[in-house]
């Protein structure tokens, strides 16, 4: 294809060439919708997500198995838009599904 016909944008690569799709650039995501639909495990799972308890010691605490705490951590991962246990909690701090702790006052 000729390179007259491809128009460079930082954000995204787009084709002139009718029936052509656009093609994203290396490591672009899409952003994830506003509001994840999250089971109420997936929330439960989730407020464990920004302390330092292990996959096994959240498994522990809600008397579920290690394979299901990560699988509901996958899950909420893709319905976040995350790719890290530490993405993950920010977009639920950003979205608002997780409040942000207070600090404690001394």
């Amino acid at each position: 294809m000729p390179t007259s016909e491809i128009t460079h944008n930082p954000r995204r690569l787009t084709s002139s060439v009718p029936g052509v799709p656009a093609a994203e650039p290396p490591g672009f995501r899409h952003p994830a919708p506003p509001g994840p639909d999250l089971s109420e495990r997936e929330i439960e799972v989730l407020s464990y997500l920004p302390t330092m308890l292990t996959v096994g010691e959240i498994a522990g605490e809600l008397y579920i198995s290690v394979n299901t705490v990560k699988a509901h951590m996958r899950s909420i991962y893709c319905k976040l838009g995350a790719s890290r246990r530490r993405e993950a909690v920010d977009q639920a701090y950003e979205r608002g599904i997780l409040q942000t702790p207070q600090r404690l006052k001394s």
